[in-house]
C-alpha cells in the first residue's frame, strides 16, 4: 500500500507541477480562477533576458576622506561601512517602491567606489533615475563667524583643485577627470553643454567660442554665470574656476521667438475695467470657466465666443487650490493596458476585478485586501493611496468616478487605459482659487466684431522664426567659489530615526523627525550654542528651511518647512524613511538594454536546451533500453520540477533571477542530472551479471552508487557555493542555478527513478537484451 501511495504521490505533484509551469500560450482553456493563481507563479528574467536600465553610481567619499586625513584618530570612518551601506539602502528603497528584482553590486575603478544598478524591466532611464538616484542626505547646518577668512580658503581650495585636474589631464580624458571630481554638494560640476554664441555668459564667451575644437584650453578660468537665488531667496553671483574643452561646432536650425503686443496695454487702451482682480471661478461666464481653470500663470486663452461677444484672456495670477480629493484605489491591469505589467487578458481583468469588489462589499480589509489583489506596484504597501489629486491629474473616467463619491464611500469598477479600478474616496477639498485677469472684449455688435478680435489674438502672439546659426559644444569643469555660509556640524542623517508628515497651524505641509538618544543630545547642543541664530537644514544638498532658534530644544524633535505641497512633504518623509543615503552618489553612466536582444538570446538558450534534452533521450535509450526509457522519464521530471522550482522562488517572494549565465548553468546541469543515473545503471548491471535477480540487483545498485553520487554532488554544490559567495553577479547567477538544477536532479536520479524502476519490475525477476 506503502509503495502505491508514492507512485500517486509522484503522479500527483507531477500533474501540479506541470501545471504551474505551462507557458501562458498554453493556458487559454483552463479555468480563470485555475489562470490567474498559476500566473501568481512567474520566473524573474534577468535585464540581459527581458531588458531593463543599468546605472553607474560613484561615491562621494570626500567627506570621509577628508576627516581620515586629519590628525585626529576619534574621528576617523571606516570607507568599507559606508559603502555597504550605500548598497543596503539602495537595495531597500527600490524593493520597498516596488521596482522589478535589482541588482546592486559594487565595483572599484581607478582607485574610487562605484555602485552599480540594474533594474530589469525598467525601460525608461529616468524612471529610474528618478527611483535610485535620489541623494536623501540629512544634514543640519549652522552659520559661520568669520565668512570673509572662510571664502579665502574656499578659493584656495578650489583653484588648487582646477589647478590639479588641468595637470591630470595630460594622461587622462576631460570627462573621466571631470566625473571622478565632481561632488554632490554642486560645489564641483561637470557637464557637456552646447550653447548659440549669445547663450554663452558674457565672462567667458569669446575665450571659448574663438577656443580650438578638440582641444582642452590650457588656462584656468574665472569666470561668472550671472545672478541667482537659493531656497530662500538669498541672492549671490554665481563666480568660480572653469576648465573648458570645446568638442565640436556645428550649423543648427534656431528658433527665434519675438514677443507680440503688450496684451495688458492693448486691453486698457481698448476698455476702462480691463482686469478683474482676486475674484473666485463662479465670477466668470460658464462659457469661459474650464479655460480659465486650467490656463496657467502669463499665458493667453484662445478666442471665447459668448452670447453678446468675444473675449480674450490672459492670466494674470492664481491664488488658492483648486478642487482636489484623495483616494485609494485597487488596480487590475491587463495585457492590453498602457501599463504594460500584466500578462492576463483583459476578460480576465474585468471577472478578478468584480470578485474583488464583492469581497470588499462583503466586509473585506481595504489594506489587506489591496496588498493581495492590486498591480499599482507603487501604492499597494500604502493602502493604495494616491494622495491629494486634481480632477485633471487623472483618466477622465477615473476622474468622474472619485470626484462624485461621497468622503469614505467606495466605488463600483471603473475601466481607464491603466486597467479596472476600484476606488475609495478618503476626503475631498473644495476650490478656494482667486483669479486675477487681464481681458479684451468685442461685442458683436460692432463692424467685422469676429475679424477684430481674430486679429487682436494675432497681434498679442510671439513671433517666431526659423533660422541657421552655428552652436558650439564643450564640456566644462565648475568649480564654484560662491561664498557659503553655513558650516557642518555632527548633527546629519546616522543620528535621523524616523520622519513623519504633519501641518502648521496654517494648514502647510512640514515634515517633523525624530532623532536617535545621540541625535537628541547633538541637536539640544546645536540650539544651546545658536540662540537667537539661524540653523539650516539640507536635505540631498538643498537648502530647505533655515529657521532662526529660539530656545534650546532638548525633546530630540525637528520640524523641516518649505514644503510646496503635501505630495512633496509626503514624498520627502518616504523617502527618509526608505533610506537617507550614508554618502552622496554621482551619475557617472547609464545604458538602456533592449528587450529584443535578450528575447533572442532567451530563445536560442530554450533552443539548445531543448536540443540537449532530445539528445540525451536518444542516447539513453540506445545505451540502455528500458532502464533509459525510464531515465528519460526521470529527466522529463527534471525539467519539469526545475521551471516549477523557478516560479516557486518568485511566488514566495525570493525570486531567482534568471539570467543567460543562470541559463547557462541550467543547461549544463541537464547533462549532468543523468549523470547519477549512469552510475546506477552500470552498478545495477554489475548485479545483474553476477547473477543475481532484479529486485536484489536495484537494491544494491542503488545503495553502492549512492556514496559515488552524495560526494560528486556535494563537491559540485561546494563549488556552486563558493562562486556563489565570491563571485560577480553573472557568475552568481550560474552558480545558483547550477546548485538548484543539481539538488534536482539528485532527487530525479535517486528517488524517482527507483520509484520507476520498482514499478516497472513488480511483476518480473527476469531480464531481456531490450532491458538494459
Amino acid at each position: 500500500m506503502m509503495k502505491h501511495w508514492k507512485v500517486i504521490s509522484l503522479i500527483l505533484f507531477f500533474i501540479y507541477a506541470s501545471m504551474m509551469s505551462l507557458p501562458t500560450s498554453w493556458q487559454g482553456s483552463l479555468p480563470q480562477g485555475l489562470q490567474n493563481f498559476i500566473q501568481s507563479h512567474h520566473i524573474v528574467l534577468g535585464l540581459d533576458l527581458q531588458g531593463g536600465t543599468q546605472l553607474t553610481y560613484s561615491l562621494d567619499l570626500s567627506k570621509a576622506e577628508k576627516f581620515n586625513a586629519d590628525d585626529d584618530p576619534e574621528n576617523d570612518i571606516n570607507i568599507a561601512t559606508i559603502v555597504e551601506g550605500v548598497r543596503t539602502t539602495l537595495e531597500y528603497r527600490v524593493n520597498q517602491l516596488g521596482v522589478s528584482e535589482p541588482n546592486i553590486y559594487i565595483a572599484q575603478a581607478n582607485g574610487e567606489y562605484q555602485v552599480i544598478v540594474e533594474l530589469a524591466g525598467i525601460k525608461d532611464i529616468n524612471e529610474a533615475k528618478a527611483i535610485v538616484g535620489k541623494t536623501i542626505q540629512l544634514e543640519f547646518k549652522e552659520a559661520k563667524e568669520n565668512l570673509e577668512e572662510s571664502q579665502e580658503e574656499d578659493i584656495a581650495y578650489m583653484k588648487s583643485r582646477a589647478e590639479k585636474a588641468l595637470i591630470e589631464m595630460e594622461t587622462r580624458s576631460f570627462d573621466e577627470i571631470g566625473k571622478k571630481a565632481q561632488t554632490s554638494d554642486g560645489k564641483i560640476v561637470y557637464e557637456e553643454l552646447s550653447r548659440f554664441k549669445d547663450e554663452i555668459p558674457e565672462s567667458y564667451r569669446e575665450k571659448v567660442w574663438n577656443a580650438e575644437i578638440l582641444k582642452v584650453m590650457p588656462e584656468i578660468l574665472e569666470i561668472n554665470d550671472g545672478f541667482t537665488f537659493n531656497a530662500l531667496m538669498q541672492g549671490f553671483e554665481q563666480k568660480g574656476f572653469a576648465l573648458f574643452h570645446p568638442l565640436s561646432k556645428i550649423m543648427e536650425e534656431r528658433t527665434v521667438t519675438t514677443p507680440g503686443k503688450d496684451f495688458e496695454e492693448l486691453a486698457q487702451g481698448m476698455q476702462e475695467n480691463y482686469k478683474d482682480e482676486n475674484v473666485s471661478l463662479d465670477y466668470f461666464p460658464p462659457e469661459a470657466r474650464d479655460v480659465i481653470s486650467s490656463l496657467g500663470a502669463n499665458k493667453i486663452s484662445d478666442v471665447i465666443e459668448l452670447s453678446e461677444k468675444y473675449i480674450l484672456f490672459k492670466m494674470l495670477s492664481k491664488e488658492g487650490r483648486a478642487e482636489q480629493v484623495q483616494a485609494s484605489h485597487i488596480l487590475i491591469s491587463h495585457n492590453e493596458a498602457d501599463l504594460d505589467i500584466e500578462t492576463r487578458t483583459k476578460e480576465a481583468a474585468s471577472i478578478l476585478a468584480n470578485k474583488v469588489l464583492l469581497e470588499i462589499q462583503e466586509g473585506g480589509d481595504w489594506d489587506t485586501i489591496t496588498q493581495r489583489y492590486s498591480d499599482d506596484k507603487a501604492t499597494k504597501n500604502q493602502a493604495g493611496d494616491l494622495g491629494l489629486f486634481e480632477f485633471s491629474k487623472m483618466h477622465k473616467p477615473f476622474a468622474e468616478s472619485v470626484f462624485a463619491l461621497q468622503d469614505e464611500e467606495i466605488s463600483g469598477v471603473v475601466e481607464t487605459e491603466s486597467g479596472f479600478h476600484i476606488i475609495k474616496k478618503i476626503a475631498s477639498f473644495s476650490d478656494n482659487r482667486t483669479f486675477t485677469t487681464a481681458k479684451i472684449v468685442v461685442n458683436k455688435s460692432e463692424e467685422n466684431a469676429k475679424q477684430k478680435i481674430d486679429n487682436y489674438a494675432v497681434e498679442i502672439l510671439e513671433k517666431v522664426e526659423t533660422k541657421q546659426e552655428e552652436k558650439i559644444t564643450y564640456e566644462r569643469i565648475y568649480f564654484s567659489i560662491v561664498p557659503d555660509m553655513w558650516k557642518e556640524t555632527e548633527l546629519d542623517g546616522s543620528t535621523f530615526q524616523f520622519a513623519s508628515l504633519g501641518f502648521t497651524q496654517l494648514s502647510e505641509p512640514v515634515v517633523n523627525i525624530r532623532f536617535t538618544d545621540e541625535g537628541a543630545r547633538l541637536f539640544e547642543e546645536l540650539t544651546e550654542r545658536n540662540l537667537q541664530k539661524a540653523v539650516a537644514i539640507f536635505v540631498g544638498g538643498e537648502l530647505k528651511s533655515a529657521p532662526r532658534v529660539g530656545v534650546v530644544i532638548s525633546t530630540g524633535q525637528a520640524q523641516i518647512t518649505g514644503m510646496d505641497s503635501i505630495q512633496e512633504a509626503a514624498a520627502l518623509v518616504r523617502d527618509l524613511n526608505t533610506g537617507a543615503i550614508d554618502a552622496p552618489i554621482i551619475l557617472i553612466g547609464q545604458n538602456q538594454i533592449d528587450s529584443t536582444l535578450g528575447a533572442e538570446a532567451l530563445e536560442k538558450s530554450l533552443y539548445a536546451g531543448i536540443f540537449g534534452l532530445m539528445l540525451l533521450f536518444i542516447y539513453m535509450l540506445f545505451q540502455y533500453r528500458l532502464f533509459g526509457v525510464v531515465a528519460n522519464i526521470a529527466l522529463l521530471y527534471y525539467a519539469v520540477l526545475l521551471f516549477f522550482v523557478l516560479k516557486f522562488f518568485g511566488f514566495i517572494g525570493v525570486p531567482i533571477v534568471l539570467t543567460l549565465a543562470g541559463i547557462a548553468g541550467i543547461v549544463l546541469s541537464i547533462g549532468m542530472a543523468v549523470d547519477a543515473n549512469i552510475l546506477i545503471f552500470e552498478r545495477i548491471k554489475e548485479e545483474l551479471k553476477e547473477g543475481k535477480s532484479v529486485k536484489v540487483s536495484l537494491a544494491v545498485g542503488f545503495e553502492r552508487a549512492w556514496s559515488s553520487i552524495r560526494d560528486s554532488n556535494i563537491s559540485s554544490l561546494i563549488t556552486c557555493f563558493i562562486l556563489a559567495w565570491f563571485g560577480s553577479s553573472i557568475i552568481r547567477g550560474f552558480a545558483i542555478n547550477l546548485a538548484i538544477g543539481i539538488i534536482i536532479s539528485m532527487f530525479t536520479a535517486v528517488v524517482v527513478t527507483r520509484i520507476l524502476l520498482r514499478v516497472f519490475f513488480a511483476r518480473s525477476d527476469s531480464v531481456s537484451k531490450w532491458t538494459v
